[in-house]
């Protein structure tokens, strides 16, 4: 498009473009990533390819580490509504994901156990998989109680997963130096 001022230079379209096609891609990603909240998706695949569920960009996305953030994020979205009866289902379909998060868990090793004599790494990482175990248990409950609209019962179920999330951390979460 020529400019009818002397030293301006044209409107680049290829810049808008690009900041409109990139907006529509993060659109896309963050509906494909809402929406597997509420379907039977392969939550790590869409987890993986967008980054942002894992905090790929923290390093290894399938990490311990950034395994228990998906798991956290997870529990603080059931957490906030999990009273709410409209939102059981998504909070289900969470509660699901995170059993399976849970079980990836299970084949890891906090840093805090590789940090233990070797004499002592086997007795740790055997109370950490029933740690995990346990929790398991608890989080399918979970999920079920909000498949089943057992509403009266998640306040109970909630609070002995934060009790045995709690107890996990003491034992086998290092501390975060303030973050």
């Amino acid at each position: 498009m020529p400019s009818n001022k002397p030293n301006q230079k044209p409107f680049n379209f290829s810049k808008i473009s690009v900041c409109l096609a990139m907006s529509a891609f993060i659109s896309l990603g963050h509906l494909i990533l809402s929406e597997a909240a509420y379907a039977d998706v392969d939550h790590a695949t869409t987890s993986i390819f967008f980054g942002m569920t894992t905090g790929a960009e923290d390093g290894d996305p399938q990490s311990l580490k950034n395994t228990m953030k998906e798991i956290g994020k997870n529990f603080k979205l059931i957490g906030g509504s999990f009273s709410d009866a409209s939102q059981a289902d998504a909070n289900a379909a969470r509660a699901n994901r995170v059993a399976e998060l849970l079980t990836l868990a299970l084949d890891k090793t906090p840093d805090k156990i590789d940090q233990l004599p070797a004499s002592e790494q086997a007795d740790a990482l055997k109370r950490f998989q029933d740690e995990i175990k346990n929790m398991i248990s608890l989080v399918r409950e979970l999920a079920a109680d909000l498949q089943a609209k057992k509403m009266d019962a998640l306040s109970a179920i909630m609070s002995k997963i934060k009790d045995a999330k709690q107890k996990g951390h003491d034992e086998f979460k290092e501390e975060d130096n303030g973050h």
